[in-house]
């Protein structure tokens, strides 16, 4: 959905909205072998690029006063023009995975915790229990078994930098005299954060001959200093699993001239 408002001069407001689902059975191209070769439907998920939710909106105000800037005083006051752009995504899908002879770590902030589902302090030793060869020279990887929302914090706080999704709802399949199972983990079942972000401008424009301009930008990106959290460590074998370590960036500003023939 698109809407555009243009009033008298350079001044506008543009406003766009996107809601969409990618979905696919091979989330990354050809770039990563499915878990199971003999069940293909269980790589069904989220696109790596389905973002559900995009917003922008975008706008230019050209200050009304003295814009032909006639005389000096129009040279000293005239020209002067504002921008923004507001960006708002939702997150990327996230798959978990896990390495072999490792298990799957329960911790929030650095502290081990038992899951609410399965009473578990962590959730078992990788192995490739079900012998479908994913481990050594390969693309593809071992997915745990998902026994629960991991967007649901079971009273724990989630959607945080400590914990942004609750790790014990994986664990990894147990081998049995049975044989082993594979994971049922579908791809793409967390999100990441998304971001939210404002840009700003604000520009002097100079009339210095008929046809030649003289523009002074001064530019802040993220202009409110807001945080946006990076992704969490996804890997269930990992000491940081679920917690998020990094952001993206801070405020940057810059100042810029062009001239315009």
């Amino acid at each position: 959905m698109k809407v555009t408002k243009k009033f008298s001069g350079k001044s506008m407001i543009d406003a766009n909205y996107t809601w969409s689902r990618d979905l696919t059975n091979s989330q990354n191209d050809y770039s990563t072998e499915p878990q199971n070769t003999y069940d293909l439907a269980s790589e069904y998920g989220r696109a790596a690029d389905d973002r559900k939710q995009v917003l922008t909106a975008d706008g230019v105000y050209e200050l009304p006063w003295m814009k032909e800037q006639h005389g000096i005083l129009g040279h000293l006051i005239g020209g002067w023009e504002t921008s923004g752009i507001l960006a708002m995504n939702s997150g990327l899908p996230l798959t978990i995975t896990e390495s072999a002879a490792y298990t799957i770590n329960y911790t929030y902030n650095g502290t081990a915790y038992t899951s609410a589902l399965n009473g578990q302090n962590n959730g078992n030793y990788v192995t490739d229990a079900a012998g479908i060869g994913v481990l050594g020279n390969t693309n593809a990887g071992l997915r745990p078994n998902q026994i629960g929302n991991p967007n649901k914090g079971y009273g724990t706080p989630i959607h945080n930098r400590h914990q942004w999704f609750y790790e014990g709802a994986f664990a990894t399949p147990v081998a049995s005299n049975s044989g082993g199972l594979v994971g049922n983990e579908r791809r793409g079942v967390v999100s990441a954060p998304g971001f939210t972000r404002v840009d700003l401008g604000l520009f002097r424009n100079v009339k210095l001959h008929e046809g030649v301009n003289f523009q002074l930008r001064g530019e802040a990106f993220n202009a409110f200093n807001h945080t946006n959290l990076g992704s969490p460590t996804t890997s269930a074998s990992s000491s940081t699993f679920g917690q998020i370590t990094g952001a993206r960036d801070n405020r940057i500003m810059q100042i810029a001239g062009k001239f315009t023939f």
